[in-house]
């Protein structure tokens, strides 16, 4: 997880640097966060993490939460853009709906980076970063086989 936000924090670095040159006023590298909601424990990790991270990094970090609603979201999104972020991060709680979310940034030229659930029916997504769901699936598999070799297994999906 954490070289993931790691990773992620260099993107928007480098990513702000290139967008927005040297015309800012105070230089400081300021990112929106929308995360869909604080009543999973991933949530609430990715935020206090990401939260670390641009601290450390000097990063401005406007965070905002739908709380599972898709209209607050949208609304929530479209104020970080109105307030003139350089990048907004958006795990969005309707991957469809979230488009006009897209859309409206591309408009201003906020890049926008689509964390862990693709944002679809748009055009104009400039980044996806994800988890390779595959290759978690298969470490969990290879662990537990390595921790009980013998016996029966169920496998729950969901």
């Amino acid at each position: 997880m954490k070289k993931i936000v790691t990773l992620l924090m260099v993107m928007i670095m480098t990513l702000s640097i290139f967008s927005t040159g040297c015309s800012k006023k105070d230089d400081k590298v300021v990112i929106g966060l929308s995360l869909p909601t604080q009543q999973e424990e991933r949530w609430v990790r990715d935020k206090e993490t990401m939260e670390a991270a641009a601290k450390e990094a000097g990063v401005e970090l406007k965070v905002q939460i739908a709380n599972a609603d898709s209209g607050q979201q949208d609304s929530q999104a479209k104020n970080l853009i109105a307030q003139g972020v350089d990048v907004l991060i958006l795990a969005p709680n309707d991957a469809a709906a979230a488009a006009t979310i897209v859309d409206e940034a591309e408009k201003e030229g906020i890049p926008v980076i689509s964390y862990d659930r693709l944002i679809t029916n748009t055009t104009t997504l400039d980044y996806y970063l994800s988890f390779d769901n595959v290759k978690v699936g298969e470490l969990q598999g290879e662990y537990i086989t390595k921790a009980v070799p013998k016996g029966q297994y169920i496998i729950m999906s969901g």
